[in-house]
């Protein structure tokens, strides 16, 4: 199966796209009303709305872990549809790494042990699977963290871990899910330079979603969702 689109310029570059997505969910609304909406390899882009809008559910349904009620989403041509739920699950995988707001561990094991699931899942040795996690650990300043528990972590440093877990696959794109709701002060600041970190030393393209108020980062694409729509805002260059 080919994955990649061909570029104006000789290279290669990956694209996901929307075509009239409609999403019904099960208390009857609409919460996507024929969203188009197209996510492309090296370009970043941030999906402003408020609070039950259908930013999670947009995320959702562009990465194949929610098919559409309607419209379709393609890879580079072929339909998440069309694939296989095995075949739709390991190319998610692949292209995707996902953070959200609350992520979610296991109590009982370690940050460490936490991080390394992944890993150990789907292939490699421990030993390079923890060389790994401390890397992306340390990229974020939480390679200190890696022996605690995630209930002893603050709201920051469970997202920034869940951040580093989003990373350790390599996927192409990361969809960072209103990681800074709620964060003020240094902490918001750190999550800002985090997400331009792993941007500017993996290359992974950033796909992310935020309250209507939040800053917008030099060089994102600007949407706004509001009642089921998509809007296009434009780029940001300051």
């Amino acid at each position: 199966m080919h994955f990649e689109a061909e570029r104006t310029d000789g290279g290669y570059q990956m694209e996901i796209r929307m075509e009239a997505v409609t999403q019904w969910i099960p208390s009857g609304r609409r919460i996507l009303d024929g969203v188009s909406f197209s996510a492309e390899e090296g370009r970043s882009t941030l999906i402003q709305g408020g609070n039950g809008c259908g930013k999670t559910i947009l995320l959702d349904v562009l990465c194949g872990k929610r098919l559409p009620s309607e419209g379709s989403v393609t890879v580079d041509g072929e339909e998440w549809r069309a694939m296989s739920e095995l075949k739709r699950g390991r190319l998610c995988r692949k292209l995707f790494g996902i953070v959200r707001q609350n992520p979610e561990f296991i109590r009982a094991l370690t940050l460490e042990e936490n991080l390394l699931l992944p890993l150990e899942f789907w292939g490699g040795g421990r030993a390079a699977g923890k060389r790994r996690v401390r890397e992306e650990a340390e990229t974020l300043g939480i390679g200190e963290l890696l022996g605690q528990y995630p209930e002893t972590l603050s709201v920051k440093e469970q997202r920034l871990a869940g951040l580093a877990r989003a990373l350790l696959l390599s996927p192409k794109f990361l969809l960072a899910d209103d990681l800074l709701c709620g964060l003020t002060g240094e902490d918001r600041e750190e999550m800002e330079e985090a997400l331009r970190t792993v941007e500017r030393r993996s290359g992974v393209t950033k796909i992310r979603t935020s309250g209507p108020e939040d800053l917008v980062c030099p060089g994102e694409e600007r949407y706004r969702l509001e009642n089921g729509r998509l809007y296009r805002w434009g780029m940001s260059n300051s």
